[in-house]
């Protein structure tokens, strides 16, 4: 199944742009198109205003920022543009990412340039203030610019986030017991232990009490912290921290030369010299030969669907 991933809408093509224009990519559309079902928005356009239409950007006024109208500072579309995320964060609630329009003042994640009240430049520090207000909404939901998706490992790192919160999403939909939430959990720890070792302990003890704790409490700080946790990007060395470990579950059953095959495996893919999939397929055919379903079940091995196809790039 596709995750479900709103992007903005001049992304896809559409001439929504204020000036009447799209910023369509299609190299990242082709990267999306095999993994995520794609729910174009415009927060510009659903307020109302027009196309072609007059820009907008960031205002510092005080201590707040505004989104006003470049030229006419009696056309303040905040309060609107907070409303309408709040009104999609209903609509929204099934979607598992959303891909943004970098620099944009209704939805650039980061990176925004911000004006004082004459006009002047001053930073590029802002963010969208749709996105803002969506994103204390939909606290759980992994938000991207679309140009930092252009770098492989990024997007790797975002779908791989986009299929946890649907993972989650399609795992919870029925209701949760501290049954369901520990096997959701021992499903991720492999995949938890490659991004963030310190994570994988802290989360592990987070669970250590479920009888005597608020159950949905406790998973909404779970699920909160996997997701952030899985916002670090995975590194050579932790990688190779999991490869050790699985390895000791056929300690007994490697042979000698089998043992001797896999840490070449192991040190050529830690040197940079082979892509993680080699070592990873040949555990894996291990774990398909015991029938170990508590390994088997490990989103580890592919945390979205055909994961190695990007991974390898």
């Amino acid at each position: 199944m596709k995750a479900p991933v709103a992007i903005s809408q001049c992304l896809v093509g559409d001439p929504v742009r204020y000036n009447g224009k799209d910023k369509y990519d299609q190299e990242l559309l082709l990267s999306l198109g095999k993994y995520v079902q794609l729910h174009p928005i415009c927060p510009e356009v659903a307020i109302g205003l027009g196309v072609p239409r007059n820009p907008i950007q960031l205002v510092k006024v005080q201590q707040a920022i505004r989104v006003r109208e470049v030229g006419d500072a009696s056309v303040d579309l905040t309060s609107q543009m907070q409303a309408q995320a709040v009104a999609d964060s209903a609509r929204l609630a099934h979607v598992c990412g959303y891909i943004v329009m970098q620099g944009s003042p209704s939805c650039g994640l980061h990176d925004v340039k911000r004006f004082d009240e004459q006009g002047l430049l001053l930073d590029e520090a802002g963010q969208g203030i749709y996105i803002a207000a969506l994103k204390q909404q939909l606290p759980l939901l992994p938000v991207e610019a679309a140009d930092v998706l252009h770098n492989k490992p990024q997007l790797d790192n975002f779908l791989t986030r986009v299929f946890t919160l649907f993972d989650w999403q399609q795992s919870t939909q029925g209701g949760l017991s501290a049954k369901q939430l520990i096997a959701f959990h021992s499903r991720y720890k492999y995949l938890l232990m490659a991004h963030n070792a310190h994570a994988y302990r802290v989360i592990g003890k987070m669970l250590s009490n479920l009888a005597s704790d608020d159950l949905a409490q406790i998973a909404n700080r779970y699920i909160q912290s996997l997701l952030a946790a899985l916002q670090k990007p995975t590194v050579r060395g932790g990688q190779t921290n999991v490869l050790l470990h699985l390895k000791g579950y056929f300690r007994a059953v490697l042979t000698l030369d089998e043992h001797k095959e896999f840490d070449a495996l192991a040190a050529s893919y830690q040197a940079g010299n082979i892509p993680l999939s080699k070592p990873r397929c040949y555990l894996h055919e291990r774990v398909e030969r015991t029938g170990d379903n508590y390994l088997g079940q490990q989103t580890w091995w592919q945390p979205y669907p055909n994961a190695d196809l990007l991974q390898d790039e």
